[in-house]
């Protein structure tokens, strides 16, 4: 269990670091504006697989974990009712550019990304973690990251090659679908498809949920990306955002790989020794706060050089929206603890609601300040989603955690770093002398709280 466990986050992790050197590369090679473009194609398709998925995969794990030997009926069905799916989902994201004018110049971009979505019924990553053998999603996923990296670098050299972008997500989807094939006719013997509508209905049914709560969550990151393209005039907006937000995301994985190797953790305390998973939680936290939020700062200082070698000289002028974009990740990181306590407790319900929360915050405050403030105005609804996300967590997982208490323990290393970043950029003009001294004050103020050395020994001993 360990190892398929350990190959699922390396690989996840392996799959983002090789994703993001492939976005890298593009930002150097395309004019701003249509690296804008291939950004928001890339999210229209996400948000097209996420609806052909469904949340169709959980429950048909759960439905292997109750009897193995209907691993076979179940990879033909989710493939058949994913196939069902894209043939909706994929003439209305082709229809995109058509019908919202100015989506326009990606259309082409949009139509390729689009029929790659085919590909994603043949995604069957979750008929292995329910075989247990995720070393094989692990590999999966890494090869065709690879893949996807190396044809980019071969194929795309100037804007004019702009289109080849989509080419290559085609031949990407379709070796992983191949792979994914192969394993199954090599596990199970067959790799026939069917679809039944009352299956379909009752997988739909219980996976509605999870796949909206899914959806959500990728929609608080995707549309800030569509209302900059949709209400900008200038196109490089949506540059500016998409670039940065990238940086984020990537970091935004660790708080689900942290998360996901803390809740067991919690999830055995919680029906057994409340008190010791209260102390595990308040420590994270502790821990949490003081780590991401000096690790932001430093990245916040340091923004302007950090976007120049990352994707060249002329994605400076973004820096102020990693400075402030960058602040979703301690906010996410500490939800999570919030979050993930109602999950061990049963109140999925009120982490969708959390969810919705934070939507509707994003969409509000992304409308009021996009038209004014371009990319930042974006960076300001991402960032104020997941402040509400914190809160209503917070609020919610009242009746299973000693929230108040716990609060203080975040509250003074976000205020702290605020403050710091502030004064500290206003004194100091050089960003790597001005990320020294701001980040260590903050340590040497972390420090003064005589618990973190110990809350630190806590993890470890929870997690031993």
């Amino acid at each position: 269990m360990a190892r398929d466990i350990g190959s699922l986050l390396g690989g996840a992790v392996m799959n983002r670091i090789l994703g993001f050197v492939a976005f890298a590369y593009l930002a150097r090679v395309l004019s701003p504006a249509n690296y804008g473009y291939v950004e928001l194609a890339v999210w229209i398709a996400l948000l097209g697989s996420m609806v052909i998925d469904s949340g169709h995969g959980p429950i048909a794990i759960r439905e292997m974990a109750k009897d193995p030997s209907n691993a076979h009926e179940l990879a033909a069905h989710i493939t058949g009712s994913r196939l069902i799916l894209a043939s909706i989902v994929i003439p209305i994201i082709v229809a995109v550019p058509f019908v919202f004018p100015e989506y326009r110049e990606t259309r082409l971009l949009v139509i390729l990304y689009a029929f790659s979505l085919i590909g994603v019924a043949w995604k069957l990553d979750w008929l292995f973690q329910g075989l247990e053998k995720m070393h094989i999603v692990a590999v999966g996923n890494t090869v065709r990251a690879f893949m996807h990296l190396l044809a980019v670098f071969v194929l795309v050299q100037s804007d004019d090659d702009l289109w080849l972008v989509g080419i290559v997500e085609i031949v990407a989807m379709f070796l992983m679908a191949l792979y994914f094939i192969y394993f199954r006719h090599k596990y199970l013997g067959s790799v026939g498809i069917t679809f039944s509508l009352q299956k379909f209905k009752s997988f739909s049914g219980r996976g509605l949920s999870l796949g909206l709560s899914n959806l959500i969550w990728t929609g608080i990151q995707a549309l800030p990306l569509f209302f900059v393209a949709g209400m900008m005039v200038d196109e490089n907006e949506t540059a500016w955002f998409a670039a940065t937000q990238r940086i984020v995301v990537a970091m935004l994985t660790f708080c689900w790989l942290y998360h996901f190797n803390l809740y067991p953790s919690i999830s055995r305390k919680f029906h057994g020794d409340t008190n010791s998973m209260h102390r595990v939680i308040g420590s994270s936290l502790r821990v949490s706060a003081w780590g991401s939020v000096i690790l932001i700062c430093f990245i916040g200082f340091i923004s302007n050089p950090l976007l120049s070698i990352l994707y060249g000289q002329k994605f400076a002028i973004a820096a102020p929206v990693l400075t402030l974009l960058v602040w979703a990740f301690p906010l996410t990181l500490l939800s999570g603890h919030f979050r993930w306590s109602l999950i061990a407790g049963g109140g999925e319900r009120k982490v969708f609601l959390a969810h919705i929360a934070g939507f509707i915050t994003m969409i509000i405050v992304s409308i009021a300040l996009i038209p004014s403030f371009g990319a930042l105005g974006a960076a300001g609804g991402m960032v104020s989603a997941s402040l509400v996300i914190l809160l209503t967590s917070i609020f919610f997982a009242r009746s299973v955690l000693p929230v108040w208490v716990m609060s203080r323990d975040v509250v003074l290393p976000l205020l702290l770093g605020i403050i710091v970043s502030i004064s500290v950029r206003e004194l100091v003009e050089s960003p790597l002398i001005a990320a020294l001294i701001g980040c260590g004050i903050l340590t040497v103020i972390s420090f003064l709280e005589r618990r973190l050395l110990n809350d630190l020994r806590i993890l470890v001993r929870a997690k031993g």
